[in-house]
Protein backbone atom coordinates (compact mmCIF):
# COMPACT_ATOMS: atom_id res chain seq x y z
CA UNK A 1 0.00 0.00 0.00
CA UNK A 2 0.60 3.69 0.01
CA UNK A 3 -0.41 6.95 -0.93
CA UNK A 4 -1.96 7.85 -3.82
CA UNK A 5 0.58 9.20 -6.58
CA UNK A 6 3.56 6.78 -4.13
CA UNK A 7 5.67 4.32 -6.65
CA UNK A 8 4.57 1.25 -7.65
CA UNK A 9 7.54 -1.49 -6.72
CA UNK A 10 7.91 -4.83 -7.49
CA UNK A 11 10.66 -7.12 -7.36
CA UNK A 12 12.90 -8.50 -10.32
CA UNK A 13 15.36 -10.92 -11.38
CA UNK A 14 18.51 -10.46 -10.40
CA UNK A 15 17.19 -9.58 -7.34
CA UNK A 16 16.37 -5.76 -8.23
CA UNK A 17 13.53 -4.00 -6.32
CA UNK A 18 12.11 -1.25 -8.86
CA UNK A 19 9.91 1.82 -8.20
CA UNK A 20 7.57 3.25 -11.18
CA UNK A 21 5.61 5.97 -11.90
CA UNK A 22 1.98 5.03 -11.13
CA UNK A 23 1.09 7.70 -13.91
CA UNK A 24 3.18 5.99 -16.92
CA UNK A 25 4.68 3.13 -15.46
CA UNK A 26 8.31 4.47 -16.18
CA UNK A 27 10.98 3.77 -13.68
CA UNK A 28 11.27 6.12 -10.99
CA UNK A 29 14.26 4.64 -9.25
CA UNK A 30 16.04 0.76 -9.20
CA UNK A 31 17.90 -0.71 -6.19
CA UNK A 32 19.81 -4.12 -6.23
CA UNK A 33 19.10 -6.34 -3.20
CA UNK A 34 22.01 -8.86 -3.57
CA UNK A 35 25.11 -9.24 -1.05
CA UNK A 36 28.64 -10.16 -2.28
CA UNK A 37 30.27 -13.33 -0.63
CA UNK A 38 30.75 -16.70 -1.19
CA UNK A 39 30.00 -17.91 -4.33
CA UNK A 40 27.91 -21.22 -4.88
CA UNK A 41 25.33 -22.40 -7.29
CA UNK A 42 22.63 -20.96 -4.65
CA UNK A 43 24.37 -18.15 -4.51
CA UNK A 44 24.32 -17.36 -7.60
CA UNK A 45 20.12 -16.96 -7.69
CA UNK A 46 20.00 -13.50 -6.82
CA UNK A 47 15.97 -13.19 -7.22
CA UNK A 48 13.97 -11.97 -4.54
CA UNK A 49 10.98 -14.76 -4.45
CA UNK A 50 8.99 -13.43 -1.63
CA UNK A 51 7.33 -9.90 -2.66
CA UNK A 52 8.34 -7.03 -1.12
CA UNK A 53 6.12 -5.04 1.58
CA UNK A 54 5.30 -1.65 1.52
CA UNK A 55 5.35 -0.22 5.00
CA UNK A 56 4.89 3.75 6.14
CA UNK A 57 6.95 4.82 3.59
CA UNK A 58 9.70 2.08 3.05
CA UNK A 59 10.11 -1.41 0.96
CA UNK A 60 10.87 -3.87 3.21
CA UNK A 61 12.48 -7.34 0.61
CA UNK A 62 14.42 -10.23 1.25
CA UNK A 63 16.93 -11.55 -1.36
CA UNK A 64 17.92 -15.46 -1.81
CA UNK A 65 21.34 -14.27 -2.24
CA UNK A 66 21.68 -12.74 0.99
CA UNK A 67 20.21 -9.43 1.58
CA UNK A 68 17.04 -8.52 4.06
CA UNK A 69 17.02 -4.61 3.80
CA UNK A 70 14.62 -1.34 3.52
CA UNK A 71 14.42 0.79 0.41
CA UNK A 72 13.13 4.26 1.17
CA UNK A 73 9.56 4.48 -1.33
CA UNK A 74 10.11 7.66 -2.82
CA UNK A 75 13.60 7.81 -3.46
CA UNK A 76 14.94 4.22 -4.03
CA UNK A 77 18.00 4.90 -1.46
CA UNK A 78 18.98 2.50 0.97
CA UNK A 79 17.92 2.57 4.95
CA UNK A 80 19.97 -0.47 6.13
CA UNK A 81 20.53 -3.64 5.58
CA UNK A 82 21.35 -6.94 7.00
CA UNK A 83 22.83 -10.53 5.43
CA UNK A 84 20.14 -12.66 5.58
CA UNK A 85 18.77 -14.73 3.23
CA UNK A 86 14.86 -15.76 2.54
CA UNK A 87 12.29 -16.83 0.06
CA UNK A 88 9.48 -15.47 1.93
CA UNK A 89 7.88 -12.17 2.04
CA UNK A 90 8.61 -9.82 4.90
CA UNK A 91 5.89 -8.93 7.93
CA UNK A 92 5.81 -5.49 8.44
CA UNK A 93 3.93 -4.35 11.68
CA UNK A 94 4.44 -1.34 14.28
CA UNK A 95 8.35 -0.42 15.05
CA UNK A 96 9.11 -3.98 13.70
CA UNK A 97 9.62 -6.36 10.87
CA UNK A 98 9.53 -10.04 10.95
CA UNK A 99 11.27 -12.48 8.00
CA UNK A 100 12.29 -15.61 8.33
CA UNK A 101 15.60 -16.99 6.95
CA UNK A 102 16.34 -19.99 4.52
CA UNK A 103 17.84 -21.61 7.42
CA UNK A 104 14.63 -21.52 9.02
CA UNK A 105 15.60 -18.53 11.39
CA UNK A 106 12.40 -16.10 12.39
CA UNK A 107 14.18 -13.05 12.68
CA UNK A 108 12.76 -9.41 14.58
CA UNK A 109 14.38 -6.30 13.36
CA UNK A 110 13.90 -2.68 14.22
CA UNK A 111 11.74 -0.90 11.21
CA UNK A 112 13.53 2.33 11.47
CA UNK A 113 17.20 0.99 11.62
CA UNK A 114 17.67 -2.73 10.70
CA UNK A 115 18.61 -3.41 14.72
CA UNK A 116 18.21 -6.97 15.15
CA UNK A 117 15.94 -7.56 18.18
CA UNK A 118 15.86 -11.68 18.27
CA UNK A 119 16.29 -14.65 16.42
CA UNK A 120 14.62 -18.00 17.00
CA UNK A 121 15.85 -21.00 15.16
CA UNK A 122 13.30 -23.05 14.48
CA UNK A 123 15.31 -25.79 12.79
CA UNK A 124 17.69 -25.99 16.30
CA UNK A 125 18.42 -29.17 17.69
CA UNK A 126 17.62 -30.79 14.67
CA UNK A 127 20.68 -31.96 11.81
CA UNK A 128 21.13 -30.12 8.58
CA UNK A 129 19.66 -32.86 6.36
CA UNK A 130 16.61 -32.52 8.82
CA UNK A 131 16.08 -29.10 8.44
CA UNK A 132 12.24 -27.51 7.35
CA UNK A 133 12.31 -24.80 4.91
CA UNK A 134 9.59 -22.59 6.57
CA UNK A 135 7.01 -19.97 5.11
CA UNK A 136 5.91 -17.15 6.75
CA UNK A 137 5.47 -15.33 9.06
CA UNK A 138 1.81 -13.95 9.72
CA UNK A 139 1.14 -11.64 12.84
CA UNK A 140 -2.84 -13.32 13.62
CA UNK A 141 -4.33 -13.03 17.10
CA UNK A 142 -1.26 -11.58 18.29
CA UNK A 143 1.17 -14.20 17.33
CA UNK A 144 3.57 -14.92 14.34
CA UNK A 145 2.57 -18.07 12.59
CA UNK A 146 5.01 -19.84 10.38
CA UNK A 147 4.52 -23.39 8.25
CA UNK A 148 6.85 -25.75 7.25
CA UNK A 149 7.57 -27.74 4.08
CA UNK A 150 7.58 -30.93 7.07
CA UNK A 151 3.44 -30.28 7.73
CA UNK A 152 4.24 -28.41 11.07
CA UNK A 153 2.75 -24.80 12.20
CA UNK A 154 4.22 -22.88 15.01
CA UNK A 155 3.04 -19.88 16.56
CA UNK A 156 5.77 -17.44 18.14
CA UNK A 157 5.17 -14.90 20.38
CA UNK A 158 6.04 -11.43 19.20
CA UNK A 159 7.76 -10.05 21.60
CA UNK A 160 9.96 -12.47 22.73
CA UNK A 161 10.38 -15.39 19.62
CA UNK A 162 9.26 -17.81 22.23
CA UNK A 163 7.20 -20.86 20.74
CA UNK A 164 4.46 -21.12 21.99
CA UNK A 165 3.10 -23.96 20.20
CA UNK A 166 3.41 -26.70 17.53
CA UNK A 167 0.61 -28.39 15.90
CA UNK A 168 0.99 -30.93 12.68
CA UNK A 169 -0.90 -29.97 9.26
CA UNK A 170 -0.28 -33.33 8.15
CA UNK A 171 1.33 -32.38 4.58
CA UNK A 172 4.09 -29.67 3.64
CA UNK A 173 3.39 -26.26 3.36
CA UNK A 174 5.67 -23.67 1.34
CA UNK A 175 3.36 -21.26 1.00
CA UNK A 176 3.14 -18.57 3.59
CA UNK A 177 -0.11 -18.92 5.25
CA UNK A 178 -2.66 -15.75 5.23
CA UNK A 179 -5.23 -14.40 8.75
CA UNK A 180 -8.71 -13.62 7.97
CA UNK A 181 -11.09 -12.82 11.13
CA UNK A 182 -9.09 -15.47 13.56
CA UNK A 183 -8.73 -18.11 11.13
CA UNK A 184 -5.33 -18.84 9.81
CA UNK A 185 -5.53 -20.61 6.28
CA UNK A 186 -2.80 -22.75 5.24
CA UNK A 187 -2.65 -24.28 1.68
CA UNK A 188 -0.61 -27.49 1.30
CA UNK A 189 1.96 -28.74 -1.16
CA UNK A 190 -1.18 -30.97 -2.19
CA UNK A 191 -3.54 -28.26 -2.32
CA UNK A 192 -5.71 -28.74 0.47
CA UNK A 193 -6.71 -25.93 2.29
CA UNK A 194 -6.56 -25.98 6.17
CA UNK A 195 -8.14 -23.39 8.61
CA UNK A 196 -6.67 -23.05 12.12
CA UNK A 197 -8.53 -21.28 15.09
Amino acid sequence: GGSPGAPWVGAFAPGEVVGRRPANGNDLWNQALSRVGRSNALSELRDIAGRPVIYRGAVYAVSHAGSFGAIDLRTGQPKWSLPISGISTPWPAGDVVYVISKAGEVICVARESGQVYWIRDLNAGRERKNWSLWAGPVLAGGKLIAVSNRGEAVAIDPKTGEVKATIKIGDGALIAPIAVAGTVFVVTDNATLIAIR
